[in-house]
């Protein structure tokens, strides 16, 4: 499966969320930008995805710790799945 269709259907599932907005990172946004961003309940929420067996570059996973440490939801996700899961343990305590 390709990254941009991850992405579609990552991007469909948060914006069917209540209470949420979210956007694609536009192509030439700065490097390390994740690919997704927006937010759910007033949390800023970051996804950076990946095919199965890929992992954030250097920057990618800088710029996703900084945000983390600012209070930022940060998942580095290859399926819809990782990010129900990751909202699951976040905000449900699952």
């Amino acid at each position: 499966m390709r990254e941009s269709s991850i992405r579609t259907k990552i991007l469909a599932y948060l914006n069917s969320l209540p209470r949420s907005d979210f956007e694609v990172s536009p192509p030439n946004s700065p490097t390390a930008k994740a690919d997704i961003t927006g937010c759910w309940h007033g949390r800023y929420v970051a996804v950076e995805v990946k095919i199965p067996g890929k992992k954030a570059r250097r920057a990618q996973a800088y710029r996703l710790g900084k945000l983390r440490k600012a209070g930022a939801l940060c998942i580095v996700a290859t399926s819809v799945e990782d990010v129900q899961d990751e909202f699951l343990k976040v905000f449900w305590g699952m």
